[in-house]
C-alpha cells in the first residue's frame, strides 16, 4: 500500500526535510526549493505543497481548506493568491518535516490506497502542526501514470477508493455515518453496475461493481469481526518553545 511503502521509506530518512512524490510527478529543483523555505520559515508546519499541473495543462486541485466531510464546494478550484494553511494537501508531491511525520506515528496503514492524504493532514493538524499550500511552487502531475491502465487495475483502485472512504467516514465521522455510507452503496451498487453496462458506460459499470464489492467486504467484515480499524500510535502534541 502507498502509506506502509512510504512509513518504510521515511525509516531510513535522515535529513530533517523529506520530499514524497510520485513516479508521474516533477517538479523542478528550484520550485523545490520554495517549498523548502516554506517549511523553514514556518516551524509550526509539518508539510507543504506546491501546485501541479496535469499532463494536458489542466490544473489540479491541490488543497482543499475544509474538512473531507463537508459539503463539495461547486465552485471551479482557485490557486490561493498567496501561501495558506489547508485541511487537506494533495499527496502527489508533498515536502514534509521529518520530525512531525514521525511524531504522527506516519501514514496510517489501514489505508491501502486514496484518503491516507486526507488522514496525514487530519492528524498533523490535530497535532498542532500546520499544512501549507504554496502557490509559487509549481509541479507537473501526470495523474493515474504510476499504475497500468487495464481492467483489473482499475477495479482495484475503484475498489480500494470505497474502502479507504468507509474507513475514514468511520474513523472520523462514527460509526452510524460509516453504515450509512455501506448501506447507499450496497443498495445502488447492482442496479447502478446493470444501467451503466446496459447504457454500455463500461468506465461507470465497472466503477460500480468495484464499489459494490468493496462495501459488501466491508460489511462482511464487520459483522464478523466486531473490531474497529487497528489503533495508530496517538500524536504527541507539538508545542511551540517560543
Amino acid at each position: 500500500g502507498f502509506g506502509a511503502a512510504n512509513n518504510q521509506a521515511m525509516q531510513q530518512v535522515q535529513t530533517p526535510f523529506a520530499l514524497l512524490i510520485n513516479p508521474d510527478c516533477h517538479i523542478e529543483p528550484a520550485d523545490l526549493l520554495t517549498l523548502l523555505d516554506t517549511l523553514q520559515n514556518d516551524p509550526d508546519a509539518g508539510a507543504v505543497a506546491p501546485q501541479s499541473w496535469r499532463g494536458d495543462g489542466e490544473v489540479q486541485r491541490c488543497f482543499r481548506q475544509a474538512f473531507f466531510k463537508m459539503p463539495r464546494n461547486r465552485r471551479p478550484y482557485e490557486i490561493a493568491a498567496g501561501t495558506c494553511c489547508a485541511d487537506w494537501l494533495h499527496g502527489c508531491c508533498l515536502l514534509l518535516r521529518t520530525e512531525a511525520f514521525r511524531r504522527i506515528g506516519g501514514f496510517d496503514e489501514n489505508f491501502f490506497l486514496y484518503y491516507e492524504d486526507d488522514d496525514l493532514c487530519l492528524r498533523m493538524k490535530q497535532a498542532g502542526f500546520a499544512c501549507l499550500f504554496e502557490p509559487r511552487a509549481r509541479a507537473r502531475h501526470l495523474g493515474g501514470a504510476s499504475s497500468a491502465t487495464d481492467v483489473r487495475t482499475r477495479f482495484i483502485k475503484s475498489y480500494h477508493y470505497a474502502r479507504s472512504r468507509h474507513l475514514a467516514i468511520d474513523k472520523y465521522l462514527g460509526r452510524r455515518a460509516s453504515r450509512i455510507y455501506l448501506t447507499k452503496i450496497l443498495l445502488a451498487a447492482v442496479p447502478a453496475t446493470i444501467l451503466y453496462s446496459v447504457l454500455l458506460r463500461r468506465k461507470y459499470a465497472l466503477r460500480w461493481a468495484a464499489w459494490g464489492c468493496s462495501a459488501v467486504a466491508s460489511a462482511v467484515a464487520r459483522a464478523t469481526t466486531h473490531t474497529k480499524s487497528k489503533p495508530i500510535r496517538q500524536p504527541t502534541p507539538h508545542h511551540d518553545p517560543s
